[in-house]
C-alpha cells in the first residue's frame, strides 16, 4: 500500500514472493561490491539481485509547451492518484457537454487511461508517434490485435502521428491538430 492508500497487489503477494517492501525511506547509496543499498536512516539492505524501478516523468513535447499555457484547465498527465482524481473532477464538471479525450502516447499508461476515460463517458482517441501501440512490448501483430479490440470498443487510434498544435477557448482545448493534417475534437 502506498502513501495514498492504493494497494498495488494483494496483501499476501509480498510475503508469498519473498518481497519486503520499505516505503517512505530514500535509498541513498548502492554498493555493488558488497551487494548492499544504504537507506537514508543508515540501514544497509543486502540483496542477491537488485532491480531499480525508479518510475518516470510524463513527457510533454517541448514544441507544445507554449500551447499548453492556453489549455491548463483541460490538459493532464496521468502517473499518480492525484492526476486521476483531477481528471475525474474535470469529467464531472462537463455534465451535459460532449466529452472528447485525446491521449498522447500508446504505451502502458496511455492504454490504462483509455479504460478510465471511457468509463467516465469520453469519446477517446489515442495519438501515438510510433507505428504501433505498446511498441516496447508488442510486435506488429499483437499491436494490430490491440488496435482492433480498441476499435470494436469505440476507441480511435492515430498511429505514426503526433500533435502539431492545439486550439483553445476559455482555458480548454477544443481542437487538436495532428502533424498529418487531421483535426480531432
Amino acid at each position: 500500500v502506498n502513501k495514498q492508500g492504493m494497494q498495488y497487489c494483494p496483501g499476501i503477494f509480498g510475503k508469498d514472493n519473498g518481497v519486503d517492501a520499505i516505503f517512505g525511506i530514500d535509498a541513498v547509496k548502492i554498493k555493488p561490491s558488497n551487494k548492499s543499498v544504504t537507506l537514508k536512516d543508515g540501514r544497509n539492505i543486502y540483496y542477491t539481485k537488485l532491480l531499480i524501478a525508479a518510475g518516470g516523468k510524463p513527457f510533454i513535447p517541448e514544441a507544445l509547451a507554449k500551447e499548453l499555457a492556453c489549455a491548463k484547465k483541460s490538459v493532464f498527465t496521468f502517473t499518480k492518484l492525484d492526476d486521476a482524481l483531477k481528471i475525474k473532477d474535470f469529467a464531472s464538471s462537463l455534465k451535459g457537454k460532449s466529452k472528447n479525450a485525446v491521449i498522447v502516447g500508446g504505451g502502458m499508461i496511455g492504454i490504462k487511461a483509455v479504460g478510465a476515460l471511457k468509463n467516465l463517458g469520453f469519446n477517446v482517441t489515442i495519438v501515438e508517434l510510433s507505428e504501433r501501440l505498446l511498441g516496447n512490448v508488442f510486435d506488429s501483430t499483437a499491436s494490430e490485435i490491440a488496435v482492433s479490440h480498441l476499435k470494436v470498443n469505440g476507441i480511435k487510434t492515430e498511429l505514426s502521428d503526433s500533435i502539431a498544435k492545439l486550439s483553445c477557448k476559455d482555458g480548454l482545448v477544443n481542437k487538436v491538430y495532428l502533424k498529418s493534417g487531421k483535426e480531432l475534437p
